[in-house]
């Protein structure tokens, strides 16, 4: 067993899906398919359960990712060992997205404290994180890439020198007020509500050019109507305006802790929305902050 196939075994937990975690890790179905049975054969239980509703975890499985987990830490310790003498480095742009941010700050908060360590984090829209790169402003980038576009992207970041990789996949969301009268009324909850019901409410929009709604309209199947519009300048006004008045917003999945910090109810408008991408020089996709980044980035939004 390989600290690869430990990668691929909690790459099929956190998607429930072998198919999904392929496309992820770049790997194909079948390879995905034959080191998860490889795993298994091995341990002489079965780690997940096939279902109509995807791979679900069986009870030893549990406790096997659970170990894997820890082993796979460990390992990022050991090979941390030959940067001991070098200061630990991670400057990060992110597109105005919450969870990345959030990321961040864990990071910091676990190696900011390291001698000589040298952590920064800036926003930067998505269409200049190349130019940031190349101009070594940053280090890595963080973007969010509609999925029906991730294959041109990614290639034109090949082109010139740079890897985009998706870290996992993003829903677009509506989220309101725990207060809202949609969620009080439980309209909301309901498999088939009923978006129509937003005209009655007003929309509260965030972005630093396009409103959000704007951005995501193209992608939508339904078109969205509201009462009038609130726009903002940053994301803490425009989640305290949910929790206070009748609004909503639309925005790519928020974390648990979000939600909760906020008191806000959120609801998928439409599932795998977006790649949540990191984008790195060639070459730089192993660098031990890049790992341990990617890797807390993985935790804020996998499901708790």
């Amino acid at each position: 067993m390989t600290l690869h196939q430990l990668h691929i075994a909690l790459e099929i937990a956190r998607t429930g899906s072998t198919s999904r975690a392929a496309e992820l890790m770049r790997l194909t179905q079948p390879n995905i398919s034959r080191h998860l049975a490889t795993i298994e054969n091995e341990l002489g239980y079965e780690i997940f359960v096939r279902t109509t509703a995807g791979m679900v975890t069986t009870d030893k499985g549990k406790q096997f990712l659970e170990h894997a987990q820890k082993i796979i830490e460990e390992a990022d310790h050991i090979h941390a060992l030959k940067f001991q003498e070098e200061p630990y480095r991670l400057n990060i742009g992110i597109a105005s997205y919450t969870p990345p941010v959030e990321a961040f700050l864990k990071v910091c908060q676990k190696f900011g404290s390291q001698p000589d360590a040298e952590l920064k984090y800036q926003d930067i829209r998505t269409e200049e994180c190349i130019q940031a790169l190349i101009e070594k402003r940053i280090d890595m980038a963080v973007v969010l890439v509609p999925i029906a576009e991730f294959d041109l992207y990614s290639a034109q970041a090949h082109r010139i020198g740079f890897t985009m990789d998706p870290v996992c996949d993003i829903s677009l969301n509506l989220n309101l007020g725990y207060k809202h009268p949609l969620v009080l009324s439980g309209a909301v909850f309901e498999e088939d509500f009923n978006l129509d019901l937003l005209s009655k409410y007003p929309n509260i929009d965030f972005s630093y050019d396009l409103p959000i709604l704007e951005k995501v309209s193209p992608y939508l199947d339904v078109n969205l109507k509201y009462k009038y519009k609130i726009r903002v300048a940053d994301k803490d006004s425009k989640y305290r305006l949910l929790t206070t008045t009748d609004g909503w917003s639309i925005g790519a999945q928020l974390s648990k802790a979000t939600l909760e910090r906020y008191n806000l109810v959120s609801r998928p408008l439409q599932k795998d929305f977006a790649h949540l991408c990191t984008v790195v020089r060639i070459g730089d996709e192993n660098r031990r902050e890049f790992r341990q980044y990617t890797g807390q980035l993985r935790a804020e939004l996998s499901p708790q």
